[in-house]
């Protein structure tokens, strides 16, 4: 049998038992591996075939190896991360608060299921409501540009909000800044929150915007003086109580692919 388990919480859960390969030889050298996502997922191979995913709610951890029963060899045990630099914001954690478990907004923490593919690009594989978010950047800087190519895939079946744009800058949950592609309203959305009390404000996408093609959002912050681009066009100019933060890429109820993220200071 190939079997995974998992303890949450100090109550083990239930085990997942899949039958071996009908050719499987143990005396012969076999691979494990295990991937997990920022959004601890947990996808498990033997000899490169997955035979098993599950979602545990664990954000960081060690590696081991084990046996129970008998004895074993391991060889070349390796930990890759394929983070690239994407992962969770500094705010929220710096000051000890835990993940939301339904967010409206962004509560820090990567939400949604995401495809990696470098420092400065990544997919987002998941739709529903709330946040799916993604963090990357030095969170220290007060003056910086920020910008991200980004290019509309499709939206969810469930009605309300769909979206996806680029978080300017997020210090915690109750003080950030967004700016978002609504491709079925044909609306563009500033969300700003500030000390807790959350605005926003929106626009109409121009004449002609195709969100099948690839468009450029980004903002600079020159202390708490923001400008907000779309194509190179300024469409929102705000001064915000801002000191700092990190930035990063979102999505709600909708799937996207960010391309040639980049931020640096001013």
């Amino acid at each position: 049998m190939f079997g995974t388990r998992s303890t949450v919480g100090g109550e083990p859960q239930t085990p997942h038992l899949f039958p071996l390969p009908p050719a499987f030889d143990p005396d012969q050298v076999h691979t494990i591996t295990i991937q997990k996502t920022a959004a601890q997922q947990f996808v498990f191979e033997l000899d490169g075939v997955a035979l098993d995913e599950r979602a545990v709610p664990l954000v960081f951890g060690q590696v081991g190896v084990f046996t129970e029963g008998g004895g074993a060899e391991f060889r070349e045990v390796t930990v890759a991360d394929s983070s690239s630099g994407w992962g969770n914001a500094y705010g929220d954690i710096a000051e000890g608060r835990e993940r939301s478990a339904a967010p409206d907004r962004a509560d820090g923490y990567v939400q949604g299921d995401w495809e990696i593919k470098d420092g400065a690009s990544a997919n987002s594989l998941s739709t529903g409501e709330g946040w799916h978010a993604l963090y990357q950047g030095e969170p220290n800087l007060g003056s910086f540009a920020v910008q991200t190519d980004v290019q509309w895939i499709e939206s969810g079946k469930r009605l309300g909000e769909s979206r996806y744009g680029l978080i300017v800058c997020y210090d915690d949950r109750d003080n950030n800044v967004s700016m978002w592609i609504n491709p079925r309203d044909r609306k563009l959305l500033l969300d700003v929150a500030i000390a807790g009390n959350a605005t926003s404000q929106q626009v109409p996408l121009p004449g002609g915007f195709d969100p099948y093609s690839r468009h450029t959002i980004g903002a600079t912050k020159v202390n708490s003086q923001f400008v907000f681009l779309l194509d190179g066009s300024e469409v929102f100019r705000e001064e915000l109580g801002l000191a700092n933060g990190t930035s990063g890429i979102a999505t709600e109820n909708t799937l996207a692919n960010f391309e040639n993220y980049q931020r640096h200071p001013l």
